[in-house]
């Protein structure tokens, strides 16, 4: 019995040290692992520090943008000058360089190709324009009016020293001049009053209205030419047409009776065409005149014999100045005081002696003379010219018949 415990006792003994070998191969296995735990520890240290700004890749992108705008300013042309797109392009090239020196992975091939589309595309719209000769190097360019101090305005731009301008209508030079460039370009401005013959267009409008154009031409020191057409509307300045509308203002008198107690007289100014006449009922069949922009002042009197004017508005209150699309006028007599429009598809109500209710008319005690043919003349003066006006008179006649027909007259055309 005692032999086999002792058998037992020796047996488990062995049994035992296996257990202790392995908790030593694990203190072991954990002292192994500790080196590669420091060593994460430093991976993450170095991706940390890669989370901060790429300055290879901002770089090239600024280089890049810098090289395009130096593609754009080489279309300019020669005033840049090369030294400017040069400089640019330095910056550009320079950027890109160092953008692969920071990258360490300098590829002498992308490089060089890098370059060469940087300088291809920085230089080539300027090579473009100064070796190749074209009569692109030259344009006439921003062409427009000032109504404030009645002139026209444009731009001549192009690769060259100076250049030689004329304004010319129908083959006739009107106006000339010269200049030298600068920055590429040079402008002019002239005078309406010194350029202006006759309007460019008639009432119907831009599109098939067109009587003759203006032309600006322009020849460069090297021979190169170009021309454009004036905006026919800026020559349009002279005002010939204006329709007449009258209404018939009736009131009932202290008796109780509706009687005409005078006219609201309303004017359209513009260009009008010739099939366009007053109408019964004191209508005009123009719903308006195609209205210009342009300088010139209205007076209107009406009469029923040339040679005796029964009412004028400039008699009593100011005259209608327009200035441009805009007009301007002071009722003096009525109180209504200053007056401004529009003669932009416009119609302008007149003085009038009297305003009620906002409404403005010629009161019949202070034009009317007996049954009869009126005319209500319209006179205008254009301020074409520097030292000359031009008046163009247009009217429209209406029968008048209140003695006999008092508020049933029809006002009938005469």
């Amino acid at each position: 019995m005692g032999g086999l415990l002792d058998k037992a006792k020796s047996a488990s003994t062995p049994e035992e040290k296996p257990a202790e070998k392995t908790k030593s191969q694990d203190s072991s296995l954990l002292s192994n692992f500790k080196p590669s735990v420091k060593e994460t520890k430093s991976d993450q240290a170095v991706i940390a520090k890669s989370d901060g700004p790429n300055i290879p890749m901002i770089l090239n992108i600024v280089g890049w943008v810098v090289i395009f705008i130096g593609a754009l300013l080489s279309l300019q042309g020669g005033a840049w000058g090369l030294i400017l797109i040069l400089v640019v392009l330095v910056i550009g090239i320079g950027s890109l360089v160092q953008s692969q020196r920071m990258s360490q992975n300098i590829s002498k091939p992308r490089l060089i190709m890098s370059i060469a589309l940087a300088v291809l595309i920085a230089t080539g719209p300027y090579i473009a324009l100064v070796l190749i000769p074209n009569n692109s190097n030259i344009v006439v360019t921003e062409v427009t009016l000032n109504e404030e101090d009645d002139t026209i305005s444009f731009v001549v731009r192009g690769t060259f020293d100076s250049v030689d301008v004329e304004i010319s209508q129908g083959g006739v030079e009107l106006w000339s001049d010269s200049g030298e460039t600068s920055f590429d370009r040079i402008s002019f401005t002239v005078p309406i009053a010194e350029i202006f013959v006759t309007n460019s267009m008639d009432y119907r409008g831009p599109f098939d209205g067109v009587l003759e154009d203006y032309v600006i031409s322009a020849e460069s020191s090297k021979g190169q030419k170009s021309s454009t057409k004036i905006n026919p509307a800026y020559l349009t300045r002279e005002l010939n047409n204006a329709a007449v509308r009258i209404n018939q203002i009736d009131k009932v008198n202290q008796d109780g009776v509706v009687e005409v107690v005078g006219l609201q007289v309303e004017v359209s100014l513009g260009l009008l065409s010739p099939s366009m006449r007053n109408l019964v009922n004191g209508n005009h069949s123009a719903v308006n005149a195609y209205s210009i922009s342009s300088d010139y002042t209205v007076d209107v009197r009406i009469y029923k014999s040339p040679s005796n004017t029964l009412w004028q508005q400039s008699a009593q209150d100011s005259l209608i100045v327009v200035d441009g699309f805009d007009a301007e006028w002071q009722c003096t007599k009525s109180g209504s005081g200053k007056k401004i429009g529009s003669t932009n598809q416009n119609w302008l109500g007149l003085c009038g002696t009297i305003d009620e209710s906002s409404v403005e008319y010629i009161e019949k005690d202070e034009f009317y003379n007996e049954d009869g043919c009126y005319t209500f003349e319209v006179i205008i003066t254009n301020e074409l010219y520097e030292n000359q006006a031009v008046t163009v008179i247009d009217s429209n006649s209406w029968e008048l018949e209140w003695d006999d027909r008092g508020t049933e007259s029809t006002l009938s055309t005469c």
